[in-house]
């Protein structure tokens, strides 16, 4: 199994990072967290996380641990789970999008 996840690590890119270097808004005021910049570079993101079970990542982090730790009843791990799941594949849609629009960015329509 390491082998398959160090491949997939090794091709891991932090958009924060990119970024910082690379883009500049005044909406970003200076910082470059996701947080900031999703919003303002992919504004049909506003407000999609609002009404989750789980909305950000401090409260993923936190409903993981949870559910690793286990003793749960059956019924609260999948609704925690489930919670989880879709916040994942809404994050993961969003760093599609924001891969998009930095791509953009790099090489503007003609």
């Amino acid at each position: 199994l390491a082998p398959a996840v160090d491949s997939v690590v090794e091709r891991l890119v932090d958009f924060e990072k990119i970024i910082k270097a690379r883009v500049s808004h005044p909406l970003f005021r200076g910082r470059s967290s996701l947080k900031v910049t999703l919003p303002i570079l992919v504004p049909e993101y506003v407000g999609r996380y609002a009404g989750m079970g789980v909305s950000d990542g401090s409260q993923a982090s936190a409903r993981f641990s949870t559910l690793a730790q286990g003793g749960l009843a059956p019924e609260e791990e999948q609704r925690m789970r489930q919670e989880l799941l879709d916040y994942c594949e809404l994050d993961t849609l969003a760093m599609l999008e924001l891969h998009r629009a930095l791509d953009s960015l790099a090489d503007p329509p003609a």
